[in-house]
């Protein structure tokens, strides 16, 4: 038997979801330094010690911990069904974009820290590659995201965007 979605998103879940979008635009905002010491060392120089490029470590280690949390989350609590107006009780296109983002946004939030983990501390290129090749990933995804939430707010009014602001008491 298939358990049934909740009405809501726990008060866990909307927390996690702003903090990781909060984790992530910091570390697209303050990468530079990363990318200066990561090319230093690649060219066999000593780029000294960076307090960004270790607070963009860490942050990259905080993000994968809180989407693996998140992820969890699902799984135990589930996720609120689609509540647009366009529902016909079948997968629309728009629910199967709105899907599949949401989960390839989760894979890759865990992928691009965990592969710059690799290349970081355990000094592979190809992980250090990944790493810079998925940021566009997940820019464009992040993009579809949010031009869907836009979409719910502003044109179809549906509340959609409700679901994702803790309830005041």
């Amino acid at each position: 038997m298939r358990k049934a979605r909740p009405a809501a998103f726990s008060p866990m879940q909307i927390r996690l979801h702003w903090i990781v979008a909060a984790l992530v635009v910091f570390q697209f905002l303050f990468n530079a330094p990363m990318r200066w010491t990561w090319e230093a060392q690649q060219r066999g120089e000593d780029p000294g010690f960076s307090l960004l490029a270790w607070l963009h470590v860490a942050v990259g280690l905080v993000i994968g911990l809180l989407v693996i949390w998140r992820i969890v989350l699902r799984f135990t609590h589930g996720t609120p069904g689609p509540i647009s107006p366009l529902d016909t009780g079948e997968k629309s296109l728009a629910q199967f974009v709105a899907t599949e983002t949401q989960v390839f946004l989760l894979f890759a939030l865990f992928v691009v820290p965990a592969s710059g983990a690799v290349a970081w501390f355990k000094g592979i290129p190809l992980a250090g590659a990944l790493h810079s090749d998925l940021k566009l990933l997940i820019l464009a995804l992040v993009g579809v995201h949010v031009l869907g939430a836009l979409a719910h707010k502003f044109v179809l009014r549906d509340g959609l965007m409700e679901r994702m602001r803790l309830p005041r008491d």
